[in-house]
């Protein structure tokens, strides 16, 4: 199943908020969890996935779906993506959903209004703004994410 562009945009202008406002955890590591987000407006369920391992601490992963099948956009704190032009990133980027493409399209993490070195906690908020997700629910990291 896919999205045309026009469905997709009106998706990402949908409000949405988290179906619980339990406290978020990002940390410490290791840590996966899946969040359900609603659309008030008509009803939509989406997920929120984080992932974050053991190995390497500072690399983590968002990942928002639609239909359960529908990765809407993928944050990567590390790792290297090369895209299906060539274009390649060694580090943090972003995914964001293609007609063509799907998720596997990455984007500097500048379209998220964040820098390089931004720490999990504004990367998450700036992730689910971009999302249009309000409000954000409080969110605990551990000591050795605080920057």
């Amino acid at each position: 199943m896919s999205l045309s562009r026009q469905e997709f945009d009106q998706i990402l202008k949908l409000s949405k908020e988290f179906e619980t406002a339990d406290t978020v955890h990002l940390g410490p590591a290791p840590l996966r969890w899946e969040r359900s987000l609603v659309a008030p407006l008509t009803k939509d369920i989406f997920r929120l996935h984080f992932w974050r391992g053991s190995i390497e601490i500072r690399k983590y992963t968002y990942n928002k779906t639609f239909r359960t099948a529908i990765v809407l956009g993928r944050f990567d704190s590390r790792g290297r993506h090369t895209n299906p032009d060539g274009t390649s990133f060694d580090g943090p980027h972003v995914h964001i959903y293609d007609e063509q493409y799907g998720d596997r399209i990455a984007y500097p993490i500048s379209l998220l209004n964040l820098a390089d070195d931004a720490g999990m906690h504004d990367t998450f908020k700036a992730f689910l703004g971009y999302f249009n997700v309000a409000p954000i629910p409080d969110v605990q990291t551990s000591m050795l994410d605080m920057q």
